[in-house]
Formats: structure tokens, sequence, C-alpha cells
């Protein structure tokens, strides 16, 4: 499945972004997704929801550098559906 990356604006006029992803099981590797989130920030808030609409907690979360996080969905195995997930600088 192609990733289709949404940009949006958080309102409010202070100046926060985010930018959201989808994803199948597809696009892991060894049941890790690799956000490119490009928020230019080492730590945003990322938020991970499976294809029921549930936030789910990863493993792990590793931010790699200010553009990408590493997130370790490994433990759930096989995914189902489409999965999103959100980052907020």
């Amino acid at each position: 499945m192609p990733i289709t990356i949404i940009n949006f604006d958080t309102g409010g006029g202070g100046g926060a972004s985010g930018v959201g992803v989808a994803f199948e099981n597809g696009d892991l590797a060894a049941g890790v997704f690799v956000f490119a989130h490009t928020l230019g920030v080492q730590y945003p808030v990322i938020t991970v929801y499976d294809d029921s609409d549930l936030i789910v907690s990863p493993d792990d979360i590793t931010a790699v550098n200010t553009n990408t996080a590493s997130i370790d969905l490994s433990s759930y195995g096989a995914i189902a559906g489409t999965w999103q997930v959100r980052g907020v600088a």
C-alpha cells in the first residue's frame, strides 16, 4: 500500500503542526514501522491507531532523528487492515 502523508495544522495560533500516515502490515520490516514525520523535532508526540480506530501502545518508539521515528509493533504479529500513526510537534 502506498503510504499517504497528511499534514495538518492543529490550529489555535500556537504554531503546532502534525502529520499522519496510514500503513499496513506490508509496510513493516520485522514488525517495525519507520515513521518519516518530517516535523523537524527530535521528540514529537506520536499516537498509533489500529484498524478499529483504537489507540495502541507500541512496544517501543525510538526517536531516530529530527524527522524520523521507529515504531516497534512486533508483539502484535501480522497486523490486520490499515493502521494510522499521527505525529504532532
